[in-house]
């Protein structure tokens, strides 16, 4: 009895130990799980705060750009009222002059007639014409050389661009050739599964096929016999 009574209490004990320990265990996981609930109520927060400051930037910036289109306007509207102003000032302008050749014309001042032009006096070449025209001559040649060195010059990095284009693709290829092999040994592999599992499927249809014409054979010979 005393045995038993020993064996109760550390039964007891042990029982009252499991339990101490399924409780402190309980209670890790109830810390836990706030630590949790904490921890996502402050990202939960923190993405809140960061879409607020997303939404106070992008307001930010569309005053800035309505504020910038005003400033735009205003100089737009500007440079009208000031070629408004000159275009007005020119029309004064000619609206005076016209109406000055007028009283010119009426008191006979003024005549349409342009004055006779002068010929040019005939003379002999000297040392600095024959100087601008060499001058003028290598003017020329400097212009056409310049031409055909902007011409090498952009054929060149015509190539130079198609070069690399050229190489870059060949790098992608290369870089692709171990996914396209993957992909054939995988395709290869699909269809000898697929053809391997159609031929077990064909045998197993002729095996039932085959179940199918026994059954029917020994019922058709078993009728016979009854018959008989």
């Amino acid at each position: 009895e005393k045995e038993q009574r020993e064996r109760e209490q550390k039964e007891r004990e042990e029982k009252e130990r499991e339990r101490e320990r399924e409780r402190q265990l309980q209670k890790e996981r109830e810390e836990k799980e706030r630590q949790l609930q904490r921890e996502k109520e402050k990202e939960k927060e923190r993405e809140r705060e960061r879409k607020l400051k997303e939404e106070q930037e992008a307001k930010e910036k569309e005053e800035r750009e309505s504020v910038k289109a005003t400033r735009g306007l205003e100089k737009k509207y500007e440079e009208i009222e000031r070629s408004m102003k000159q275009n007005e000032e020119k029309i004064k302008r000619e609206a005076w002059v016209l109406n000055r050749v007028e009283q010119l014309k009426q008191q006979g001042i003024w005549d349409l007639k342009p004055p006779n032009k002068l010929n040019d006096i005939k003379r002999d070449k000297t040392h600095w014409d024959y100087l601008l025209e060499e001058m003028n001559l290598v003017a020329i040649d400097f212009r056409q050389e310049k031409k055909q060195k902007f011409e090498q010059l952009k054929h060149i990095c015509r190539e130079i661009r198609e070069r690399f284009r050229t190489k870059k693709a060949q790098e992608r290829e290369q870089a692709l050739i171990p996914h396209k092999i993957l992909v054939e040994t995988s395709k290869l592999i699909s269809d000898d599964v697929l053809n391997f599992w159609k031929q077990i499927e064909k045998l197993v249809i002729r095996d039932h096929q085959a179940q199918i014409k026994a059954t029917k054979n020994s019922a058709l010979f078993k009728h016979f016999n009854f018959i008989a």
